[in-house]
Order: C-alpha cells, then sequence, then structure tokens
C-alpha cells in the first residue's frame, strides 16, 4: 500500500508514515496527537468526527487518508509532483453503510426519503407541455389526457388545410 509522509493540517506541513487507507481520524488522533475529532459510531452517520477539508465538512472516521492529498498552489503554479497522480474521489471510495429502519412506536409516522419526489411531477408535465403544447393538469400524468387533447389539435388543424 502507498504511503503518506506528509499532510497540511491547519497550515502546517506536518509529516506522518501511515498507509493511505488508514482512517484520517486515526491519523489525526494518534499520529498528530490532534484530539478535537472524536471517535463517535465510526460509520460517519453522528458527525463526532467531522472535520473541515478544503473548507468542506467531512467524516474523518470514514474518509481515508490518501483522499485528502490536495492540489497545492504557489503563484498559480502546481507543486504537486504529478497532477495525473491526484485522486478524483468517486462513489466507489465511500465505504459500504448499512441502513437499519428502526420502528419508533413512540414517533409518529415520518416520510423520509420521499421529499425528491415532489418535484418530478410538475418537471414531467412541464415537459410534456413543451414537447406537445398540452397542458396536463392532474396525476397520474396518462396519455389518455393527451391523445384526447391530441385528436382535438389534429380534428381542428385538419378542418383548416385545403
Amino acid at each position: 500500500m502507498a504511503k503518506i509522509t506528509a499532510l497540511n493540517v491547519n497550515g502546517k506541513k506536518l509529516q506522518v508514515d501511515v498507509d493511505s487507507e488508514t482512517s484520517l481520524l486515526s491519523v489525526l488522533r494518534n499520529d498528530l496527537s490532534l484530539t478535537g475529532s472524536k471517535h463517535g459510531c465510526g460509520e460517519g452517520l453522528c458527525g463526532a468526527c467531522t472535520v473541515l477539508i478544503e473548507g468542506q465538512p467531512a467524516r474523518s472516521c470514514v474518509t481515508e487518508v490518501g483522499r485528502v492529498e490536495a492540489i497545492e498552489f504557489e503563484n498559480g503554479k502546481i507543486l504537486n509532483a504529478r497532477f495525473s497522480r491526484y485522486h478524483v474521489p468517486r462513489f466507489m471510495d465511500v465505504p459500504a453503510i448499512e441502513v437499519a429502519l428502526v420502528d419508533r412506536k413512540d414517533l409518529p409516522s415520518a416520510g423520509a426519503g420521499e421529499t425528491p419526489i415532489v418535484g418530478l411531477a410538475p418537471a414531467v408535465g412541464n415537459a410534456i407541455f413543451d414537447a406537445t403544447g398540452v397542458r396536463l393538469r392532474s396525476l397520474p400524468l396518462v396519455p389518455k389526457g393527451l391523445i384526447q387533447t391530441a385528436k382535438c389539435l389534429h380534428y381542428s388543424t385538419s378542418r383548416t388545410s385545403p
């Protein structure tokens, strides 16, 4: 495994000798003796391990230290040895998260996960209107309303044609 030898922490370049897949939390607490970030759930859910990376909050318990290497600039020039080796994070870099549904009898039901679909119907309705000129205003947005309106439009345009 690749070794990380330098990290820029709080504006200081610090030397470490750890495997690049070691958690950032472990490096901060165990190798650099920086104990501001705490170990909580170990899955990045509770936020106890939150640190700022490039000004963005990140969960250090699930962030590999090799993923936080930043591109360094000075006077408009890149200082990193090879830009081609800069790692662009991808979804596969996030560790697997186990989902557990908890049945809370003491709380009323909540619509968890349903919020993003609120804007879907108007977006589809607007797309249909843009494509056909027919405004469908009730759900479900089915072809029946579209076909009926299209027949009326076709009938009215065919009567005006020579």
